[in-house]
């Protein structure tokens, strides 16, 4: 089985159980939850020269606890971390599948904005303005939001995620 294929199964399943899906059972109170942790991860103001690394981790590591996955933080290069989410699978013959996302992003003038940029303000259409909300905060919630749903419908994976080494 191909990388490609592995990827494309992964995205169907991504789209299948997302919270968009219709008829999947989703109250408002999910999707006003769903929202809301978009919304607060979009105020961690992760912009250049002076991304709040430490602010993005801890938000998405809570996340993650919040719904079992495991956590490993390393830093290559101080202050720059790299954080790993792993989901537990049951067929260790199976390759992993990594899911990639960044932290920071370019600055904002909030003179060219028509709302501050790191406020995330929500108009009455729904549309979200923040800077981070296309590129590229918005998929590391996707993912996060996704795995959420399956494991709240019972999903197991068969991968199983990348071994860690041992830590504290």
């Amino acid at each position: 089985m191909s990388l490609t294929t592995v990827a494309g199964d992964f995205i169907f399943l991504l789209l299948l159980f997302s919270s968009g899906a219709v008829g999947l059972g989703f109250s408002l109170e999910d999707e006003k939850a769903q929202i809301e942790r978009f919304q607060q991860y979009l105020r961690i103001q992760t912009a250049h020269p002076n991304p709040d690394y430490a602010g993005a981790v801890s938000f998405l590591s809570s996340q993650a606890r919040s719904i079992g996955l495991k956590i490993l933080t390393l830093e290559f290069t101080p202050g720059k971390p790299l954080l790993l989410l792993s989901w537990t699978g049951s067929d260790p013959s199976l390759p992993s599948i990594l899911l990639n996302s960044h932290l920071d992003y370019v600055p904002a003038d909030p003179s060219h904005w028509i709302h501050p940029p790191f406020s995330a303000y929500r108009d009455s259409d729904g549309r979200i303005f923040a800077r981070g909300a296309q590129d590229d905060k918005s998929i590391a919630i996707q993912y996060l939001e996704a795995l959420r749903n399956l494991k709240g419908r019972g999903f197991s994976p068969l991968r199983v995620h990348p071994r860690f080494p041992r830590t504290r």
